[in-house]
């Protein structure tokens, strides 16, 4: 019987030994390599496989949740590869995100940026991520692995995974030991008792040999004893302190000061026509034309009619006279596209009103601006993406996140308003 126990308690309390000893030892041995200066953790130098636990779904399909991922460092990271990445360098906060794609801000000399998404997310990353950033690429994924080692980090866990079955083994094997220990003395006194004195020396050498080699097996099992009381005792009186705190009782107290109430900033939003999302590339043809639209937002706080506005590429310059009798409500949107084919064969316009450039732009310059003639066309929004600012892909958008977003509000151009959107939605 004893014999079954034992061999059930190892069979299956080794893997998940093991796997402790990976996720917890490993990683912190990799590290905990913290800079006196910063008390950051250096992630420099440490070529080992490292292993994170998968605690939201992100990237649901293909990494789930309780998932447990093994990453290794690479020395060039490509569209699609799936990385573990610290953008604060604390290691607290480690995301393993898709490569959505690579570009180089410096020229293909300089240090790559990388853009992330989670395969589940609707966006990308709002920071982009560099080489120093990156701990590695997941090379192997384990799913529900994180589960048990969640689980082992909270007291009851760590007892029935480890104290108990421990325990049970360290009993089994000193029940071995004494018996064998006691059968030893047994055959000592039987010896001593039954034969004469003049018995040969050997005899008595070899029992004592047999009951020291007896006693040995005591030795690893109060070894192993030791260990796991230490590492149960440093698991449940592990503490915080701070220092260099002073606290002493005053001698008088002063008057209360009122509770201030905090009023939040206010989001800044636009104060004129704004452009609000462009949707400078696109698959869906109709004729020899793509389906680029620009969908314009009303800051003012009064009805304003589109043919009163013009709107430029850096080149040609479009009055909006073709937007005849057509009028933005405050807080209101229209979408322009160079005619209503977009809205007939690609997207929905999704009731919000619509209105035929009347010309050509060239969306490939990166650049728009809206114009307004009854200020000598005074520039009030300038728009830009490609380069050092945002680069959507085919069928992105880039968009103001929220809705009128203007934090320069007026003319001067600020990236910052702007995310990129995989999923446009016009007017929406």
């Amino acid at each position: 019987m004893k014999k079954h126990i034992i061999t059930a308690i190892i069979i299956f309390f080794t893997p998940v030994w093991l796997a402790l000893l990976f996720i917890f030892g490993q990683n912190s041995a990799a590290f905990l390599l913290n800079s006196n200066d910063q008390n950051i953790l250096s992630l420099e130098n440490v070529n080992l496989p490292k292993l994170f636990l998968v605690q939201s779904g992100s990237m649901e399909p293909a990494v789930g949740v309780g998932s447990v991922v093994v990453v290794s460092p690479d020395t060039t990271y490509v569209n699609g590869d799936v990385v573990s990445f610290d953008i604060q360098g604390t290691g607290k906060n480690i995301i393993t995100h898709r490569v959505a794609y690579k570009e180089f801000p410096n020229g293909v000399g300089g240090d790559p940026e990388y853009v992330t998404k989670g395969d589940a997310n609707e966006d990308f990353d709002t920071t982009k991520v560099t080489d120093k950033n990156i701990i590695g690429k997941v090379r192997l994924t384990v799913p529900y692995l994180g589960y048990l080692a969640s689980t082992a980090k909270k007291p009851w866990g760590f007892i029935l995974l480890v104290i108990v079955p421990a325990t049970i083994l360290i009993y089994e094997e000193l029940k071995t030991i004494f018996g064998e220990a006691k059968r030893g003395v047994k055959k000592v006194i039987q010896h001593r008792v039954g034969d004469n004195v003049s018995a040969p020396r050997s005899n008595s050498k070899n029992i004592f040999y047999r009951l020291f080699r007896s006693s040995t097996y005591f030795l690893p099992i109060f070894g192993a004893g030791l260990v796991f009381i230490s590492l149960s005792a440093s698991f449940f009186s592990d503490s915080e302190a701070t220092r260099d705190n002073l606290f002493q009782a005053a001698s008088s107290f002063g008057t209360p000061t009122p509770d201030v109430t905090v009023t939040p900033t206010p989001i800044p939003i636009a104060k004129t026509l704004v452009i609000n999302e462009v949707l400078p590339l696109s698959d869906c043809r109709v004729g020899n034309d793509t389906a680029q639209w620009i969908e314009v937002y009303n800051g003012y706080d009064y009805t304003v009619g589109l043919q009163n506005f013009k709107i430029t590429d850096g080149t040609n310059v479009i009055s909006l006279v073709h937007a005849n009798n057509i009028d933005i409500s405050s807080g209101g949107f229209a979408l322009l596209a160079h005619d209503n084919s977009p809205w007939q064969n690609c997207y929905t316009d999704n009731g919000i009103i619509t209105a035929n450039l009347g010309g050509q732009l060239d969306l490939n310059t990166g650049h728009l601006q809206l114009l307004d003639p009854a200020q000598g066309d005074l520039v009030i929004d300038d728009v830009r993406w490609g380069g050092t600012y945002l680069v959507p892909a085919v069928n992105q958008s880039i968009e103001r996140e929220p809705d009128g977003l203007d934090t320069a509000l007026g003319g001067d151009f600020e990236n910052s308003d702007f995310v990129i959107r995989g999923t446009p939605v016009p007017g929406n």
